[in-house]
């Protein structure tokens, strides 16, 4: 049932957290002088894998930059304590593998395989095929890696194990983040209304021209989200499906593009289509079918 769930989730966390206390004070009782170059290439990749996020949800990351304000440079700059802390965490793991000879087996790579073939719908063969020798090395390793953790998580100080009780404030957030999850969507003939999300085209324009960057096509835009800068997504509210409208904004002072910034500009946008969440209802019958996932 959820409750049995959330305990089973709430065991979860506190394994993980033991695993992240254990690898932070092996972190802070190694002597590590972390090349800047090896983080730079961690950033550049943490923001490269973001990116391509963007790219399955049909954005690209210079839109995103456009209309959160935010740059590359100031993107790379915000993960850069993360970074390091993987950097930190990788060589801690691998140092631990080689001083207690943990390796990982070819039952573990089968394992790993199946699992990767699984997920991405593939006959495990092709997916060794794929990867290589040089990608099996490298899931050895990270398997390896993921084993130290575990033995650093085991072998840490035990701390008295607080109780997993779950309460029905608990059990019904987890209802309504599951109904949230499952929610189907409906389009609807009426004005925009916040929470909705929007089909929307749009163009910029500073002082009556149009700026580049500034124009986009069938973007579907949750209005609430705070995705667009200023004003932009609450000034949508009661906007008529098919009728241009304007909204003005100005944009932040630190906006990336100098042209642009700390100034005021107007979109000219068109509501093309509306769609909203329809949530199931929440009766047993709806936590009888998603405890069973």
């Amino acid at each position: 049932d959820i409750k049995k769930k959330l305990s089973e989730k709430k065991e979860d966390d506190a394994k993980r957290a033991k695993e992240d206390a254990a690898v932070e004070a092996a972190i802070a009782g190694a002597q590590m002088d972390i090349p800047d170059a090896m983080v730079e290439t961690q950033q550049r990749q943490m923001v490269d894998d973001f990116a391509q996020r963007l790219q399955m949800q049909g954005m690209n990351l210079e839109l995103y930059c456009q209309y959160t304000g935010q740059t590359v440079d100031s993107m790379l700059e915000s993960v850069k304590p993360q970074a390091l802390k993987r950097i930190q965490s990788r060589l801690v793991l691998e140092a631990v593998a080689a001083a207690e000879g943990i390796t990982a087996s070819e039952e573990d790579f089968e394992q790993e395989i199946n699992r990767m073939a699984e997920s991405y719908k593939m006959e495990a063969d092709k997916v060794k095929e794929i990867m290589g020798e040089s990608g099996k090395k490298q899931i050895m390793e990270d398997l390896a890696v993921s084993k130290a953790a575990d033995f650093l998580r085991d072998n840490a100080v035990e701390v008295e194990k607080a109780e997993a009780e779950v309460t029905d404030a608990q059990v019904q957030a987890e209802l309504d983040q599951m109904a949230q999850n499952v929610a189907s969507t409906e389009t609807v003939e009426r004005a925009a209304q916040m929470g909705d999300t929007a089909n929307i085209d749009f163009e910029g324009f500073d002082n009556g021209v149009a700026f580049e960057g500034g124009k986009g096509e069938n973007y579907s835009l949750t209005i609430g989200s705070h995705s667009f800068i200023d004003t932009f997504e609450e000034q949508l509210i009661g906007a008529e499906l098919g009728r241009e409208m304007e909204v003005n904004v100005t944009f932040p002072e630190e906006y990336h593009a100098k042209e642009l910034a700390g100034k005021p500009a107007v979109f000219k946008c068109t509501v093309k289509e509306i769609k909203v969440k329809e949530l199931p209802e929440l009766d047993d019958d709806f936590a009888q079918d998603v405890s069973e996932f």
